[in-house]
């Protein structure tokens, strides 16, 4: 028997994320410029595992959405705030990453039928290799970045222990 309870930040999750980066700093019908913003993620000097989402969470009271994305499996990422890969407002923000340690299984079939095929996933990144939860919390992350208008955007991430 397994204990589900370990699975931190399944998929479901990282939608959640991206829901708060869509609805984070909508004040205002009209679109701020953005700036192209993009980077890898390093946890303890190398690329972080298992990708994942980033959100930029704005410390000023600026007018303008929120920008999110996607960490891939190498720790890279684009930022994006109206349409895919357009970048992200100037200004400076608070970091949220959150990793993904678990690949999700699509299920096939009914679960409850003897036989079907389990749903709980595989950890694909090992403990050591796990980012702190801090990073995670929209509130308290300690990572924070600038993205300015006279760019470029190009941003190293450094996430440690």
């Amino acid at each position: 028997m397994s204990d589900r309870s370990v699975r931190p930040f399944p998929i479901c999750h990282l939608f959640a994320l991206g829901l708060l980066s869509l609805f984070a700093g909508c004040g205002s019908g009209d679109r701020v410029e953005v700036y192209p913003t993009k980077g890898v993620v390093l946890f303890d000097g190398e690329p972080m595992m298992g990708g994942g989402a980033i959100s930029f969470v704005p410390l000023d009271n600026q007018l303008g959405k929120a920008a999110g994305g996607t960490i891939d499996k190498e720790g890279k990422f684009t930022m994006s705030t109206y349409d895919p890969d357009d970048g992200s407002m100037a200004g400076k923000f608070r970091v949220i990453v959150m990793q993904s340690t678990v690949e999700e299984i699509e299920t096939v079939g009914d679960t409850d039928v003897e036989g079907a095929e389990d749903t709980s996933g595989e950890f694909t990144v090992p403990v050591a290799k796990r980012i702190p939860f801090t990073y995670a919390d929209t509130a308290n992350s300690p990572l924070m970045t600038e993205v300015k208008a006279d760019g470029p955007n190009e941003l190293t991430l450094e996430l440690s222990k």
